[in-house]
């Protein structure tokens, strides 16, 4: 039902939004060499609701991993990944470059069905399913689940953009079925979503202490420039948390590469303790 502010609307300034609005009716290319002046252009309010609803999305869209800042419109730019990186694993992939095929696919749908399509392929499906969607459900409790269902999938898919994203809000056509039978207040309420206080756990001395064990590993070297990320994280502390996505990103790698990698052995003996069948296949190589 397109609810994600990254479909376009990143204000609430009513001005901003109508003003926006006109300037869409401009013809396809007189709006992407608009958009493409306006992302040279120094900040100013609206720059980025104005600029994402003017563009073409497989110029800029990177779904979820997405910072405000159009100029570097990822958690990692190119430059900032290589910067961090061993020169071995130094490369020129992007975040969108890895999305092109994807958005060929779509190149005549309007923008917001195409943005809709690159997060349905790739972030829903590798990502949020398979986190949020499986851990909620492990404790009985149903978070997109409902909105899975294939009727309702096929019918949100057929409302046309005017009624999924529109100079009102997000996700319209629902917001206004849900006043039919929901009080106002819950119908018109901002999207909630279900982030994890990265900022607050690495601004404590405890979580910082267990991150800084991590990044100080003998391995960690051989993969990143320790000396920069250690930096990175110090900073971060005790300063204004602004990294802390990147620090998260390059800390649940490091999890994940030292559990399967580094301490191989060790975890497959821990869960041929807990679960034989997990084990097994870690042993096979298969869930790998």
């Amino acid at each position: 039902f397109a609810g994600y502010v990254n479909y376009g609307m990143h204000t609430h300034n009513n001005i901003i939004k109508v003003f926006t609005s006109g300037l869409k009716k401009l013809p396809k290319n007189l709006r992407f060499k608009l958009a493409k002046g306006i992302k040279k252009m120094p900040n100013f309010p609206g720059k980025v609701h104005i600029y994402t609803n003017l563009a073409s999305p497989d110029e800029y869209y990177v779904g979820q991993s997405v910072i405000y800042d159009i100029n570097y419109p990822t958690i990692f730019s190119a430059k900032d990944a290589n910067d961090i990186l061993q020169p071995k694993y130094q490369n020129k992939l992007t975040v969108n470059s890895n999305y092109q095929a994807d958005f060929a696919k779509v190149k005549n749908l309007d923008s917001v069905k195409q943005m809709q399509y690159i997060d349905l392929h790739h972030f829903m499906l590798n990502d949020i399913e398979q986190k949020a969607d499986k851990i909620s459900m492990a404790h009985s409790l149903e978070l997109r689940v409902p909105y899975l269902d294939k009727k309702i999938a096929e019918l949100a898919n057929s409302i046309p953009t005017k009624y999924l994203v529109n100079k009102y809000d997000t996700k319209y056509a629902l917001r206004k079925a849900a006043e039919r039978v929901l009080p106002a207040e819950w119908a018109q309420r901002p999207k909630l979503g279900f982030p994890t206080p990265i900022k607050q756990w690495l601004q404590d001395p405890k979580f910082y202490k267990q991150v800084r064990l991590l990044f100080a590993e003998d391995f960690v070297n051989n993969i990143f420039n320790q000396d920069k990320i250690l930096a990175m994280l110090d900073n971060n502390f005790s300063g204004d948390g602004s990294d802390r996505r990147k620090i998260w990103t390059i800390y649940t790698f490091l999890v994940w590469y030292k559990l399967f990698f580094v301490d191989y052995e060790n975890t497959v003996k821990k869960y041929n303790h807990v679960q034989p069948e997990v084990a097994s296949l870690l042993a096979s190589g298969k869930l790998v």
